[in-house]
């Protein structure tokens, strides 16, 4: 298979992502999370066994059903988690304690999930880490089924009233719009350097890389790794946070739909990239610029819910006031009511009490 095959496989993945993501959303919100987190782990289990077929029709089915099927993977798990957590009467931090503890178990999982693949390739072949991948589909989906609630959002509302409604809470709310220009600016960063990481590394670009900084190289290697180390740890922060703040502003009535809006511009981004032979350099430098607007918009957000929670605090200060006014307004206006209160008064201001 050419590179120029390959290429087009992963466009394929990312395109159908953004797509079918949206459509993906709004089925969720109306007709069951649950369900849609069952139907995750069937589409991406065809997915799997697409791999097994040396035929690039059959992977490009494979490269649409897996691009679909992640839309669900980072929308629909989460959209069900918080409306449970919501549901129940959970706390705030105990949300973000879920996603800490979600984010840290993922991690362990991942390298427990190389080491495995590791040894499955050394065993059975290529092909052997997506039946393992598949088995831990299969149990996911049993797992839901048995085990979970199903919740949903507006299930009443048609498709057409769940997207309508999800663009509106884009379009009008300034928090929702900052978190998904942050979250797409982020991923969209994050997944060109990882598609663009392993070509950086090839024999060809490293001998270029050390014609253009034969003098500075030396110097540039501590700064290139505490950079990658910076961006690592980064990561880590990022998937915690990002979660905690869509369960805070993000509308549970189309959560599912307005998630799979914020990833439309971040598989746009990677598909130009992976469209288009830009030099590695440019790729770096639009990484950085993406990131930077990341920032931008967070602390624009950062900003401006700072300022709604003072004016909500002051008009929960202008309610108290108005309460005690409207509380010893009626005291003074029933006798006795008001003659309790004068010997109270009295009592208070006494001889006895004063010395």
């Amino acid at each position: 298979m050419s590179k120029r095959d390959i290429e087009f496989l992963f466009v394929a993945g990312f395109g159908a992502s953004m797509l079918f993501g949206t459509i993906v959303g709004s089925i969720a919100d109306k007709y069951g999370r649950r369900k849609n987190c069952i139907i995750y782990g069937i589409v991406y289990g065809l997915t799997c066994i697409t791999k097994h077929f040396n035929n690039f029709w059959v992977l490009l089915i494979g490269r649409l059903l897996g691009g679909t099927a992640t839309s669900i993977l980072w929308s629909g798990f989460e959209s069900w988690l918080v409306h449970e957590h919501h549901s129940r009467g959970y706390s705030e931090h105990q949300l973000e304690e879920t996603f800490n503890l979600a984010i840290f178990f993922n991690s362990i999982g991942a390298i427990a999930s190389g080491l495995v693949s590791q040894y499955a390739v050394d065993w059975f072949g290529f092909v052997a880490p997506f039946d393992c991948a598949l088995l831990v589909l299969l149990a996911m989906a049993a797992i839901a089924w048995l085990r979970w609630p199903e919740n949903y959002g507006d299930s009443g509302a048609q498709l057409g009233a769940n997207f309508a409604a999800a663009w509106n809470a884009v379009r009008t709310d300034r928090k929702v719009l900052s978190l998904g220009i942050t979250q797409a600016m982020f991923e969209g960063s994050m997944y060109c350097f990882v598609l663009e990481w392993t070509p950086a590394l090839t024999p060809e670009k490293l001998s270029e890389l050390r014609l253009r900084c034969r003098v500075k190289t030396d110097a540039l290697i501590p700064a290139t790794f505490g950079g990658f180390l910076a961006f690592e740890a980064c990561i880590g922060l990022f998937w915690p946070a990002i979660g905690t703040m869509r369960g805070r502003y993000v509308p549970d009535a189309t959560r599912a739909t307005v998630m799979n809006f914020f990833r439309v511009p971040l598989n746009l981004i990677v598909v130009v990239i992976l469209t288009q032979n830009f030099p590695l350099a440019l790729i770096f430098k639009c990484c950085t610029g993406f990131m930077f607007i990341a920032f931008v918009t967070q602390v624009y957000l950062n900003r401006i819910t700072k300022c709604q929670d003072l004016l909500h605090l002051n008009e929960l200060q202008k309610q108290q006031q108005q309460e005690q006014e409207e509380w010893r307004t009626s005291v003074l206006d029933s006798p006795a009511e008001s003659e309790s209160a004068e010997q109270e008064s009295e009592k208070y201001s006494s001889p006895e009490l004063a010395a």
